[in-house]
């Protein structure tokens, strides 16, 4: 990523302790390299014994912070996944459970499984443990050849009734432990219960409406499971003053029912709700209460100062990355209004997206000059990439008399960039050691951040990855929330006070209420939703003569105080609110084939395939040649660009396998102590298409010895099928210690007697050299020594003893040396930082001008000054100079004060003279003659 500042970076270990990475070698974890700032990368490399532990955060300064770990593993060789239905009715009496097991290279685990079911309990006393109390359910066997254990799941034993204290969710957790090696790996899932067998939501619709304009909206049916319904009836009833209207719709592919009503008969001052129900099914009689998808949808009548009206019609789809949408937008608009014989009409819209404007356009639309009224409708083209990922599409038109008629529409589209970023490789699976091409596509000119990881690095710690979503997520825009909304309109009626309306007061309670009450009664403005308040939930600021607001009503409303010292409880005050208003409030808030084989040995196994930068040509493309490494799993990489004209754009997540159908696996510990003996567990694995007779063997070594005699293994091993052998070892090295292990196919008749074994005539042979780590026996211990050296001008030396311990471990010993040119350089970070701008009185200026001047000589003593802090140094400096030289008195003393400081007269030239020394702040024409006085005396 490029930068155009070289922040410095601070590791804060978890114990509090603060240590400077900065670009020369040090005593901390770790170093960066010296790098360019814009176009090169900043490698983080650890130390040879670095601090294994929790790092809170790594802070770049104008970048952000992030956290991560130091630790040491074995990356896990497979995957264990349950699944399940995320969701289950409580009609449904089973449901399947399977539990699988996946190595990173995409075959299947052969193992056993245990797993259990259990709905916990939710409340526990001293008395009763959770396993107790909670209802549970084991499972166990073994994996098929596609690597599960499958099993059906009865839900009767979970809905027996034990009292409310249980939790409407069964957690199962599976355990799958890989034949052979006795490896396991655990992983938990969740499935919630439900009574809700459908679900039923409006979707794309508007909190208001417009009298005789059409209202257009969404229905979406799905089951508890959240998969789309089709071809099921939904039913609408739209009810407004006294009347009802009932619709029943049908259901689409993707379980949307689109509608469209007609408003003319809607009254402006009457409430028009909205509800829908889905067709319940048949429950075969079962003594359960159950509830099917219902949704309701208040709606206000709009306000608009023209009786013209336009209407944005909803889409029914996200639409994708790189797309150009169509918006449907229809109009219905008086001759009068828009004046006599008027030929054309002109449409303008807004987009705004992130914050700001991204999009804005004009459509004209051509009329009959001859008609009293025009109806149509135009489309809008509106470029997705620019409005991702949630957008608000305003549209109007406006009249030669001030009047406007307007919609809005909120958009959810997906997450996009204008820079189209594509990753691939050139093979979907190659050999290890074999050579890939990497193929990139970006805007011409991007800078390209390529990472490729093993697969087995995020199945031991699965990390945010970046992502669309992901970038977006980081920045917060304002959301369209009716209910928070403020504005200059809010204290309407306090202002404007209404005959009869004083404001907020307290009022005494009458004979007949109740003592305990004070009533306060204050006013509010209520008005309809307006233009004025779609500009507003848009995002917009604006200065607009036209029509916009509505006329606010001031309404007056009581609340009541109660006093606690009277009674112990509080009566039933549901009937002093609306249910009718509530619904509405709710109701607004919620719109809210593999080639032949290499023959060396297989010795490179790292953790991350590519981290690179590749530059973008002028075609846009770019290739990177790349040796597969010699692990057998799956390399998963993804890039972003970044561009000056399209800016940043990210991949999507691709993989490339790296196997051979023939290969070794040895099962290590990632470190063992000297002397400690241990099983050196071999797997073999074969996805051949015949059996093969092989001999399986490990080499000798002075590093490690035998417990019994080294055996060479006579196997056979048939098509998808795997062996595992082991030998007892006992390390007799420091340090890493190689194990080398070979399997070969041989011409022996007498191994495989049931099969035909046959010798391959490529990929019959798999050697692999893997390390382990031997540590040293015994008890730590450091001993630290720390020198000052001032050389002053010429070299300086310093001869450091040690006593070694009379037990020392042969081999452990080690020593490490760290010099840092800067005494204070561990201790003092961002100091610039510390740079003030000096004001106020004498005393209180110079609290910031002296510090200001020893602070700037020290970041030049030691090569911080950049050009950049140093003319915020000089303008601060100059500041605090001027200050100072105001509080001046006779005497030559400073105070602000009738009597004069000489202590404050004392800092005041010794910093003056610290500034003059440091030539930072040169006297300039304009430099008034007691500045030139007062350094002159200093």
């Amino acid at each position: 990523m490029g930068l155009r500042h070289c922040p410095t970076a601070v590791l804060w270990g978890g114990d509090s302790s603060c240590l400077l990475l900065s670009h020369s070698p040090s005593w901390a974890v770790g170093v960066f390299l010296p790098a360019m700032c814009w176009n090169e990368r900043r490698d983080f490399i650890f130390c040879k014994q670095p601090l294994w532990k929790d790092w809170s955060k790594l802070s770049l300064s104008i970048l952000t912070e992030l956290s991560f770990s130091c630790f040491h593993t074995v990356l896990p060789k497979f995957s264990v996944s349950i699944q399940m239905p995320q969701v289950v009715t409580i009609l449904e009496e089973n449901f399947p459970l399977h539990v699988c097991g996946m190595y990173s290279y995409g075959k299947a685990v052969q193992g056993s499984v245990r797993a259990v079911v259990c709905r916990k309990h939710i409340r526990y006393n001293r008395r009763s443990s959770k396993a107790k109390r909670s209802i549970c359910k084991d499972y166990s066997g073994e994996t098929n050849e596609d690597g599960c254990f499958s099993t059906e799941v009865n839900t009767k034993i979970f809905h027996r009734k034990h009292g409310d204290n249980y939790d409407f969710n069964l957690e199962a957790e599976a355990f799958l432990k890989e034949s052979g090696t006795g490896v396991e790996f655990n992983t938990t899932e969740n499935c919630k219960v439900t009574f809700d067998i459908t679900t039923l939501q409006f979707w794309g619709t508007s909190y208001y409406y417009q009298q005789g304009a059409p209202y257009y909206g969404n229905l979406e049916l799905r089951s508890a499971s959240g998969t789309p319904l089709k071809n099921k009836k939904v039913i609408l009833t739209v009810s407004y003053g006294s009347r009802k209207q009932t619709k029943t719709y049908l259901t689409d592919d993707t379980g949307m029912a689109s509608f469209v009503l007609e408003t003319s008969a809607w009254d402006n001052s009457s409430k028009v709700i909205l509800q829908a129900k889905s067709q319940p099914e048949d429950t075969n009689g079962r003594n359960v209460k159950v509830s099917y998808g219902t949704a309701s949808l208040p709606l206000r009548a709009f306000y608009s100062s023209s009786r013209s009206s336009v209407r944005i019609q909803p889409l029914q789809a996200v639409p994708a990355c790189g797309d150009v949408q169509q918006v449907t937008v229809h109009y219905h608009i008086l001759a009068t209004e828009l004046g006599h014989r008027a030929a054309r009409a002109h449409f303008y819209h807004l987009v705004m997206a992130r914050g700001s404007l991204v999009h804005h356009g004009q459509t004209t639309v051509l009329l009959d000059p001859l008609s009293g009224q025009y109806s149509g409708s135009f489309y809008i083209t509106l470029p997705i990439d620019l409005i991702s990922s949630m957008a608000t599409l305003f549209v109007y038109i406006a009249f030669p008399e001030g009047q406007v008629a307007a919609d809005t529409l909120r958009l959810k589209v997906s997450s996009c960039f204008r820079n189209h970023v594509k990753l691939g490789f050139s093979e979907a699976v190659a050999l290890p050691g074999s050579t890939v091409q990497v193929r990139l596509q970006a805007a011409p000119g991007s800078l390209c951040s390529i990472r490729a990881v093993d697969k087995s690095v995020l199945l031991l710690r699965p990390e945010a990855e970046l992502s669309r979503d992901s970038v977006y997520n980081m920045f917060s825009y304002a959301q369209e929330q009716l209910s928070t909304l403020t504005d200059i309109y809010s204290d309407y009626c306090t202002i404007h006070k209404s005959p009869g309306i004083t404001g907020a007061s307290k009022t005494t309670p009458s004979p007949g209420m109740m003592s305990p009450f004070m009533y306060n009664r204050y006013s509010f403005a209520v008005s309809q939703p307006d233009v004025y308040e779609l500009l507003k939930n848009a995002g917009l600021t604006f200065l607009t003569s036209l029509k916009i607001k509505s006329p606010i009503e001031c309404r007056t409303q009581t609340t009541f105080d109660y006093d606690y010292m009277s009674f112990d409880e509080l009566p039933d005050l549901e009937s002093l609110y609306s249910e009718a208003d509530a619904a509405v409030e709710a109701a607004e808030a919620e719109h809210t084939e593999l080639g032949s084989e290499s023959a060396a040995a297989r010795t490179w196994f790292p953790e991350t395939f590519i981290w690179t930068l590749v530059p973008i040509n002028d075609s846009g493309a770019a290739e990177l040649a790349v040796t597969v490494p010699d692990s057998i799993t799956d390399w998963r990489a993804m890039t972003f660009c970044t561009s000056e004209s399209h800016g940043l754009g990210i991949s999507e997540t691709t993989s490339l396998r790296s196997f051979k159908p023939f290969f070794v696996e040895p099962t290590l510990p990632y470190s063992v102590f000297r002397g400690e003996s241990f099983p050196l567990k071999v797997k073999v694995f074969s996805y051949l298409e015949q059996c093969m007779a092989l001999q399986l063997s490990l080499m000798d070594s002075r590093d490690f010895e035998f417990l019994h005699e080294n055996v060479r293994f006579t196997l056979c091993l048939c098509p998808d099928s795997a062996k595992t052998f082991s030998w007892d070892v006992k390390a007799t090295k420091l340090g890493k210690v190689n194990f080398t292990v070979t399997a070969e196919a041989v011409e022996q008749e007498d191994v495989c007697t049931e099969h035909t074994a046959v010798v391959p005539e490529s990929g019959g042979k798999d050697t692999v050299v893997k390390h382990l780590l031997v540590k040293a026996e015994g008890q730590l211990e450091e001993k630290t020594h720390t020198s000052l050296l001032c050389p002053e001008g010429t070299s300086a030396s310093e001869t450091i003893s040690f006593t070694l311990p009379e037990n020392t471990v042969l081999g452990s010993e080690r020593a490490h040396i760290s010099f840092l040119g800067d005494i204070m350089g561990t201790a003092l970070d961002n100091i610039d930082e510390l740079l003030q701008m000096s004001s106020g009185c004498g005393e209180q200026n110079m609290v910031h001008f002296a510090p200001n001047v020893f602070i700037t000589r020290y970041l030049e003593e030691t090569g911080q000054l950049t050009p950049e802090i140093k003319q915020k140094a000089i303008g601060y400096l100059e500041s605090g100079l001027v200050g100072q030289v105001g509080s001046w008195r006779t005497g030559q003393a400073h105070s602000i004060f009738t009597i004069p400081s000489l202590f404050l007269q004392d800092i005041s030239s010794s910093s003056c003279t610290s500034t003059q020394t440091a030539h930072t702040v040169p006297l300039g024409k304009e430099a008034s003659q007691e500045t030139l006085g007062l350094l002159l005396l200093s």
